[in-house]
């Protein structure tokens, strides 16, 4: 197999820094494709909307390569692309959103993103019966489910 040359890398935590920086290399980049890898283990389910929001509504290609993890938030961020490949040993998480610490006062405050993110990951992962919280696919169920398109 020929080596892929991304042209850039979410690697770790999804933050607001994570977003600021995917997309001002976005807004830097020439038309056409862009290869990213992505591997993370969720974060900041805003941070990852901000990226999938941008993509989407400026019409960027993203082909997404999937190495390690890509859970939580980062599915988000995996929806977002024209295409989805999978190394072969990626494994892949959903779970139901989180309401901060756990505190009254917080679930209030987290109540309206909690549904915004129960929306989204319920767009994202239609065809998944969720039987375990957390919810964890290897690369083969992650097609099946229509999360990826390719395991490479």
């Amino acid at each position: 197999m020929k080596k892929i040359k991304f042209d850039y890398k979410i690697i770790g935590d999804i933050t607001e820094y994570t977003a600021k920086e995917f997309i001002s290399f976005l807004e830097e980049s020439k038309p056409g494709i862009v290869k990213v890898l992505l591997d993370t283990s969720g974060g900041s389910g805003e941070s990852a909307t901000a990226i999938r929001d941008y993509i989407w509504t400026y019409g960027y290609k993203v082909h997404f390569y999937c190495i390690g993890r890509v859970e939580s938030s980062g599915l988000i961020i995996l929806n977002a692309g024209d295409k989805k490949f999978s190394f072969p040993h990626c494994t892949f998480m959903t779970h139901a959103p989180k309401a901060g610490n756990g505190k009254w006062y917080a679930q209030r405050e987290h109540a309206k993103k909690l549904k915004i993110f129960s929306v989204i990951m319920q767009t994202i992962t239609p065809k998944i019966k969720i039987t375990k919280d957390p919810y964890y696919l290897d690369a083969h169920e992650a097609i099946a489910h229509g999360l990826i398109d390719t395991i490479l």
